[in-house]
């Protein structure tokens, strides 16, 4: 929940492209 939280957030335009990895082995790729 707070890496959606953070993605949600100002803070995520950031993380452009980055890969992060979330509960049960899933990750999501932002860009």
């Amino acid at each position: 929940a707070g890496v959606a939280i953070y993605l949600a957030s100002a803070a995520g335009a950031y993380v452009t492209g980055a890969v992060v990895p979330v509960g049960g082995g899933l990750s999501t790729i932002t860009e």
